[in-house]
């Protein structure tokens, strides 16, 4: 699985013949952000504990706090225009608080190994949407790659062990 998976990701690559170079900042960030996403289904798991949506209520405020003064250096004190506050909070309900309440649902009710199965889809609902809305195209290579990822952590899955499994919280 591990290597259809790498098979994948190779295809992604721009490490042919290709004018688009990888960036090293941006593969960088990649990484960066391969280790939150995993961090945050370790510790997602760890907060089944709390009632409700407390878990993705602290995520956010913690978000909040990290990423608002930044964005006031950045922006000045525009950022704060009521108008400016009121699209914010809506594209972080819709963008954020909604579905990380429902990720948090399924933590609950799924092993971390189904769960991370379902968030390899997201790429291909990443790419969907940006050939329907966005007017984009991907060649037959990464459509080709997309389903080798989504494929091997189906896989993954599939012949992994029977350990895994968890009962569903009642």
């Amino acid at each position: 699985m591990v290597g259809l998976a790498a098979t994948g990701l190779a295809l992604l690559l721009p490490l042919r013949d290709t004018p688009h170079a990888l960036d090293p900042a941006g593969i960088g960030f990649a990484l960066l952000a391969g280790l939150f996403w995993g961090l945050y289904i370790i510790f997602g798991k760890k907060t089944v504990h709390l009632p409700g949506g407390q878990a993705v209520a602290l995520g956010m405020l913690t978000a909040a706090f990290l990423v608002v003064p930044l964005g006031i250096y950045e922006a000045g004190t525009t950022l704060l225009a009521p108008s400016l506050i009121l699209i914010g909070l809506v594209t972080a309900l819709l963008s954020s608080a909604v579905p990380y309440s429902l990720e948090m649902v399924a933590l609950k009710r799924i092993p971390a190994n189904r769960f991370g199965v379902l968030m390899s889809l997201e790429p291909a609902v990443g790419a969907v949407a940006g050939v329907i809305l966005l007017k984009e195209h991907l060649s037959a290579i990464q459509w080709l790659a997309i389903t080798f990822v989504i494929t091997a952590s189906v896989g993954s899955v599939l012949l992994g062990d029977a350990e895994d499994t968890v009962t569903p919280v009642q």
